[in-house]
């Protein structure tokens, strides 16, 4: 069995919780795998992967469930026979045109689901999640925006490419000029947001099942992480002589466990944009938008 629809993006914008909500229907299937990023990467991760830490750094924090074996992905959907709609969620595809161009090639009647937010608050939860998070940040976001050009030139991943993800038209443009616009449905996460049920079930009217189905929407996915404290942070998280004897004294999932738990209690509140970066953002988004609302035809919240 192979996927017939795809949730392709875009990063930040409610993804997760639209996969978690989706995947609750009987004649839905998702591997539990979100993000094999298969159509996304033509050869092994490390060998096109870079950034501002070691390859194998990188590929441990944002590449633990990339697959780029045909015979794996493939294997991700054995257990979804009797499924009527079965997908996958990569939201590298909205940005590689590459993606766009390879699930064309190999399953040209597959139908496209996209999902998009604020194009700075996309940014800004993009960037936090890369700070926060991962600790794959070094500069601060002002620096980062300064040097995103020269990061992709020197072919950074996508993770970097904070203000060229945002920039919807050509991306979404892309996917309704090769799968059709009978085939692709665009939705906006402040409307998900508001109204989930409504978005969901019309997702569920496209793929063409039940749409009276209602899933659990109690829990929310993907809550941004900000620690209070940088140092608590860095000694849970970093290579240390206290962590280094924990790893060796107890079982993997109990220090994980243990890690997680002190992350909840140091999580913090992110710090908010500063007004004159936002406006700047803001113009910067504004010709992109005003084409991206010809493209599809209806004014955006933004």
């Amino acid at each position: 069995m192979r996927p017939n629809f795809f949730i392709v993006g875009a990063a930040k914008s409610g993804t997760t919780s639209l996969w978690r909500y989706m995947k609750q229907h009987p004649d839905v299937f998702f591997p539990d795998n979100k993000e094999p990023n298969f159509f996304a990467y033509e050869a092994e991760i490390s060998q096109s992967i870079c950034g501002p830490a070691d390859p194998q750094v990188l590929i441990k924090k944002l590449h633990t469930l990339t697959v780029t074996s045909f015979d794996v992905y493939q294997d991700l959907f054995r257990n979804a026979s009797s499924a009527k709609a079965v997908g996958e969620a990569s939201v590298r595809y909205l940005y590689f045109p590459q993606a766009c161009e390879r699930i064309f090639q190999s399953l040209p009647d597959s139908k496209i689901i996209i999902i998009l937010r604020n194009p700075v608050n996309r940014l800004y939860s993009h960037f936090l999640m890369m700070k926060g998070m991962y600790s794959l940040e070094p500069l601060s976001l002002s620096e980062a925006l300064e040097q995103e050009e020269s990061r992709i030139s020197a072919k950074w991943d996508w993770d970097w490419h904070y203000v060229q993800v945002s920039m919807y038209f050509d991306q979404v443009r892309r996917y309704l000029e090769t799968f059709g616009s009978s085939n692709v449905r665009v939705f906006v996460y402040e409307e998900f947001c508001q109204s989930p049920l409504q978005v969901v079930q019309e997702i569920f009217r496209f793929l063409d099942v039940d749409d009276n189905f209602v899933p659990d929407m109690s829990a929310r996915s993907m809550q941004a992480y900000w620690p209070r404290s940088t140092n608590i942070d860095q000694a849970l998280r970093s290579p240390n002589r206290i962590n280094s004897a924990m790893r060796n004294i107890l079982p993997t999932s109990t220090y994980a466990r243990l890690v997680k738990y002190g992350m909840r209690l140091n999580k913090g509140k992110p710090p908010r944009m500063p007004n004159e970066m936002r406006e700047q953002l803001s113009m910067t988004f504004q010709q992109d938008v005003v084409k991206l609302e010809h493209l599809l035809g209806r004014k955006l919240p933004w």
